[in-house]
């Protein structure tokens, strides 16, 4: 309110305003001030000299706790295996909660990425504790196979756990890297590696991630929309290794799906993964089945000339769809 004084004195001896008047206004703008609600609080998009210091410290810790385990691993007890990484675990996950409950936007956010390092830290405990002592054989599962998908499942599941609670660019990029691990345990539960069953998990998985994402019901938006598509590109491309030869098609049709899509949701990350999986599609099934006929100079100018076509093609295309929108 002192601007306010000021302004209000100023105008009275320009003679704009008499006392009286200066004196109600200023009345009414103090009880204006009192009775009107709190601000919402708004997150600075520039990190801090502190947030960054975090952020080292944390990298810090975990190259710590690597080297640690590199060197003295083999000298180590079980349970001390099992500390070495339960000990940072619970750690991070109490400074990731006490940082985000600070009221600090940058402290904030630095917690969300300290919770992200709390999930891989998590499965790593899990998984050396299983190694040690072999928690499968006491719960009666049937192989290792098992034992490491239900741990996977598990980190999953954290990792969504952080998610509900801060949903956030990091927990989103955790729950990506949690949805790779259980693909690949996935495709390893059969005695054989299956890289169909891997990229078909991956696939299905991101593909709920994409359609929520676009629901409004997972985010941020920028990111889970990011993170699902490269996985559904991802998972579609591994899904057709050592598979039926129609299946090394189905990248190229979700490749199709995601540029289409960046068409009418104006979105770069959509056009940018979906043209890179359309390429590599191409390019590999083209090299798996037609190299050896027409060689590999030939087999790239084909892939460049399918891949320029499909860009004319959608140039030709964008207007309509936009006019659709429109409309």
């Amino acid at each position: 309110m002192a601007r306010l004084d000021d302004d209000l004195r100023r105008w009275q001896e320009a003679g704009l305003l008499d006392a009286d008047t200066a004196e109600r206004i200023r009345s009414f703008e103090h009880a204006a001030a009192s009775t009107a609600p709190p601000q919402p609080k708004t997150e600075s998009t520039r990190p801090g000299a502190v947030e960054a210091l975090l952020y080292l410290g944390v990298a810090v810790l975990v190259v710590g706790a690597i080297a640690l385990t590199g060197q003295q691993w083999g000298d180590l007890r079980s349970w001390s295996r099992v500390a070495v990484l339960a000990v940072p675990a619970v750690l991070s996950v109490l400074a990731g909660l006490a940082l985000k409950r600070s009221g600090e936007p940058s402290l904030e956010r630095a917690g969300s990425v300290v919770w992200m390092v709390s999930v891989a830290l998590v499965a790593g405990t899990v998984a050396v504790a299983n190694s040690e002592y072999d928690f499968g054989d006491s719960a009666g599962l049937d192989g290792e196979q098992t034992t490491t998908l239900l741990l996977a499942l598990f980190t999953l599941f954290v990792a969504a756990a952080f998610w509900v609670v801060s949903p956030r660019h990091p927990q989103v990029l955790a729950l990506g890297g949690s949805t790779v691990f259980f693909a690949v345990a996935a495709g390893a539960w059969p005695d054989d590696f299956s890289a169909p069953l891997t990229g078909i998990c991956m696939a299905l998985l991101a593909a709920a991630g994409l359609v929520a994402a676009e629901l409004g019901a997972f985010g941020p938006k920028d990111s889970a929309s990011l993170v699902s598509a490269g996985l559904l590109a991802t998972g579609s491309y591994v899904g057709g290794f050592d598979a039926p030869t129609w299946t090394q098609l189905i990248v190229l049709v979700v490749g199709g799906a995601l540029v289409y899509l960046s068409v009418t949701r104006d979105s770069l990350a959509y056009m940018v993964i979906g043209v890179g999986a359309i390429f590599v599609g191409l390019i590999t099934f083209i090299f798996r089945h037609f190299a050896s006929d027409i060689g590999a100079p030939l087999a790239l100018m084909l892939s460049g000339a399918i891949v320029i076509g499909g860009v004319l093609l959608m140039a030709q295309l964008r207007p309509l769809v936009r006019g659709n929108r429109t409309s």
